[in-house]
C-alpha cells in the first residue's frame, strides 16, 4: 500500500511519551501503523489484530495520533473522545447487505465529539450520498422504469 499524506503536521517528538510509543510502534512491524504514526495519523478496524488496535487506541488517547480513521465499531465500543467526528456514509455492511445506520447509532458516534470533560465544544459532520429512496418518485435516465417512494 502506498501512503500519500499531504499535510504540514509533524509528529510531536517532544511529547513526554513519544520515545516509549515510537518503540512500540516500530515493534509492531506493521507498515501501515508505522507510516501513519510518523504523521500523527492512525487507522483502526476489526481486521487488525487486537494488540495493534489497542496500541492505536492508546496512541490516540495520549495525543500522539491526532487523526484516527476508524470503522463505526470503534465509536460504539471504545471510549475515545475527540474534538471532531466525521462520518463518511451512513450505510454499513451486515449479513450480506448494506443497511442504514439508525439515527441512534449516528448520535452515538457523534457523541464522541466535544465531550464536556475534555472540550468546551465539538464538531460532528456527515458526508453522505443519499440513497435512491430519499428522492421519492423519480424516473431512471432511460425513462423505462420508475420507482415511487420505495
Amino acid at each position: 500500500m502506498k501512503l500519500w499524506i499531504c499535510c504540514s503536521y509533524t509528529l510531536d517528538q517532544a511529547h513526554p511519551r513519544y520515545h516509549e510509543f515510537a518503540k512500540r510502534v516500530e515493534a509492531t512491524r506493521n507498515k501501515q501503523i508505522i507510516n501513519f504514526f510518523r504523521y500523527g495519523f492512525g487507522i483502526h478496524h476489526a481486521g487488525m489484530i487486537r494488540p495493534h488496535r489497542t496500541l492505536v487506541e492508546k496512541l490516540f488517547e495520549v495525543g500522539l495520533i491526532r487523526v484516527l480513521s476508524c470503522t463505526s465499531t470503534l465509536a460504539w465500543g471504545v471510549n475515545l473522545p475527540a474534538y471532531a467526528v466525521i462520518i463518511k456514509g451512513t450505510e454499513i455492511y451486515a449479513d450480506g447487505n448494506y443497511i442504514d445506520l439508525s439515527v441512534l447509532d449516528v448520535q452515538q458516534i457523534f457523541g464522541r465529539a466535544g465531550r464536556p470533560q475534555y472540550d468546551t465544544s465539538g464538531e460532528a459532520t456527515v458526508l453522505n450520498f443519499f440513497p435512491l429512496w430519499f428522492f421519492g418518485d423519480f424516473r431512471l435516465i432511460d425513462g423505462n422504469s420508475s420507482r415511487n417512494g420505495l
